[in-house]
């Protein structure tokens, strides 16, 4: 990363930082006059969120800035590289869900991170399993992503698994939330990749 764009993402940080939509998207819009569009999110965009969630994941500043940040990430990103748009990052193809957990905030804030960062990514709704692995396979999803609050709701990706495993999907699954933090849950007794960090850090 050059110095310049180095400055500019830190600007882009502290614009975010303070809610600032206006002055950030002024910033992204010196940077596109230019450069390419990924030029800006890979040099600008991803280090200023990847430095936010670093500053959430010690301490440093509130879930709820964490969260404004990515989100304001998003609105900006979606305006020059719209949903749509055939520049989007549609491999590996991404899902999300919850498992019919109600705790939403932490699917909100993987997918804003994602989507800032030009990736497609789908937001399933509650399924159970049976219906989920239908989904997969009929979107051919390679990763899908999951957030729960609740151990109970946590503990359903064995079956999950199983059933995946028994249709003969190859989808990964990376799950994050609370119940990750215990040992009940590790990667072993339920056969996926778990997270506890930064988005950015573990889906780039």
């Amino acid at each position: 990363m050059s110095y310049l764009h180095k400055d500019k993402s830190l600007d882009f940080e502290n614009a975010l930082l303070k809610f600032d939509r206006v002055h950030a998207k002024q910033i992204l819009e010196g940077a596109l006059s230019e450069n390419d569009t990924f030029q800006v999110i890979d040099e600008i965009v991803s280090p200023a969120l990847t430095r936010i969630g670093t500053a959430w994941d010690t301490g440093e500043i509130a879930l709820s800035q964490n969260y404004m940040a990515g989100r304001i990430a998003e609105q900006l990103i979606n305006e020059i590289l719209p949903a749509a748009s055939p520049e989007r990052i549609d491999y590996p193809k991404i899902a999300i869900t919850t498992l019919g957990d109600y705790h939403m905030l932490g699917k909100k804030v993987v997918t804003s991170m994602l989507r800032s960062t030009g990736h497609s990514i789908k937001e399933y709704d509650n399924m159970d399993p049976d219906q989920l692995v239908e989904k997969l396979n009929e979107d051919g999803i390679d990763l899908l992503l999951t957030s729960t609050l609740m151990l109970n709701i946590a503990l359903k990706i064995r079956e999950l698994k199983k059933r995946m495993d028994k249709r003969g999907l190859k989808t990964k699954v990376i799950a994050g939330g609370a119940p990750f933090c215990l040992t009940i849950c590790c990667t072993g007794k339920l056969g996926l990749i778990t997270w506890q960090g930064l988005p950015l850090t573990y889906t780039n």
